[in-house]
């Protein structure tokens, strides 16, 4: 396959991938649609990979790359794809061979879960972890971060340097009098406590006052003095001894402050603070009730058929389409619905008006559709449905049978003998 090819055939499946989830998302798991729609992709996407070989996606915050060339771009927040994955925390996807029709089916099972924020499924790498899918792995931005770090422990073994400011050497051993150990004048065997919290310039000045002496000795005589002395007796900052007086300085502590009498908290002001919705969460809370409560089913699935309908270029997929819009509008039959019946077959009309002379075979699809629509096994679901459904109009039955032509006038007017109302049957 050309590499122009590859990156088309690449792109197109990546953005019927978004229209599955959103299908899968929408509609239940048994309904014919998302059904339908999962298996055709499983296959065409386990031939893809076939071809192919592993397919390794790169997300980035609107893109999807393939081998450094962008395959996907977000357009607008209903076509995020990789907005989808990025906020998830993901930077590569990959797709072996081993992903097949289960697989497939899990995969879309996850998303379902995150799209509609089900309890528990706010995690999308976790769900993705939990379900350890085969044929698909992916790394995440902390697979990033860990892959990248090459830090090392520095660990000292042995004599320590000659700048190092702990001195070994004869060896310093801890006694309940201080600290002994070494040759009285050799240096090498004590430790700089002078080093540890002063810088030069301050080592000379604190020489220069008394409170370290030049020797090593007399360093290590008085830090030990220090320490077994009572806090108070010397005079330093707070009463500390001059050693614990100029660590504090150095390491920035301060003496801990008087604690000063504290009111009692309001918990009823507190909790009802807490819950009491601002005038913005209140506005956004009514949008989403007046959303849901305007949504219609009917309409959103025939706006999803109307563009699964445009959007097909090859006849075997158009196919297919036609026939998840007759087992639709049977469907739309049984619920009593037949405007909205009837609108799914006027996007038919609609197609098969720009039909040219190359396509007979879509025409002969659409005709078969129309066909089967004025059939006697799909009027008889009509007749039921008219049955158990009084407050359907006449003018709703009317809309619906206008869309057949001559050829099915004699399955029509069998339904007199079944009709019960009287309605329906003028």
């Amino acid at each position: 396959m050309a590499e122009e090819s590859k990156i088309a055939e690449i792109s197109k499946t990546l953005t019927e991938l978004l229209k599955v989830i959103k299908v899968v998302s929408v509609y239940p798991a048994g309904n014919p649609l998302p059904v339908k729609l999962r298996e055709s992709f499983s296959e065409r996407f386990a031939m893809l990979i076939q071809d192919l070989g592993t397919l390794t996606f790169d997300i980035g915050r609107h893109k999807i790359h393939y081998q450094s060339e962008v395959v996907y771009e977000d357009h607008s927040n209903d076509e995020a794809l990789a907005e989808i994955f990025y906020k998830a925390g993901l930077t590569e996807i990959t797709f072996s061979p081993s992903f097949q029709y289960d697989e497939c089916n899990q995969f879309f099972k996850v998303m379902k879960a995150f799209v509609n924020r089900d309890p528990g499924a706010e995690d999308l790498v976790a769900l993705f972890w939990q379900e350890e899918i085969p044929g698909f792995t992916y790394a995440t931005v902390e697979d990033v971060c860990l892959g990248e770090y090459d830090g090392e422990f520095s660990v000292r073994t042995g004599d320590d340097k000659e700048d190092s400011f702990i001195k070994r050497g004869g060896g310093i051993v801890a006694s309940g009098d201080g600290y002994s150990g070494g040759e009285p004048n050799d240096e090498s065997g004590k430790i700089q406590y002078s080093k540890i919290f002063l810088d030069d310039d301050e080592l000379e000045d604190a020489t220069s006052k008394g409170v370290v002496g030049t020797a090593g000795d007399q360093q290590v005589s008085n830090f030990s003095d220090e320490i077994r002395m009572p806090a108070g007796s010397v005079p330093g900052v707070g009463g500390l001894p001059m050693p614990q007086m100029l660590a504090d300085q150095k390491m920035g502590l301060t003496g801990i402050p008087t604690l000063k009498s504290a009111q009692i908290p309001d918990t009823v002001q507190i909790l009802n603070e807490a819950f009491t919705l601002s005038e913005s969460d209140m506005a956004r809370i009514e949008e989403i009730l007046k959303n849901d409560a305007e949504f219609d089913p009917f309409e959103s699935t025939c706006r999803l058929i109307k563009e699964l309908l445009w959007s097909q270029t090859e006849y075997g997929e158009f196919a297919e389409v036609v026939t998840v819009l007759e087992k639709t509008q049977t469907e739309f039959i049984r619920f009593g619905n037949l405007k909205a019946a009837a609108i799914l077959f006027n996007y038919l009309e609609e197609i098969q008006k720009t039909l040219d002379k190359n396509r007979s075979r879509w025409k002969d699809r659409i005709n078969d559709a129309f066909i089967f629509a004025g059939g006697k096994e799909t009027l008889s679901t009509l007749a039921k449905s008219l049955n158990n459904n009084s407050d359907i109009g006449s003018d709703a039955l009317f809309t619906y049978l206008n869309i057949f032509g001559w050829e099915a006038l004699s399955a029509i007017v069998d339904l007199l003998g079944e009709l019960e109302f009287r309605k329906h049957r003028e």
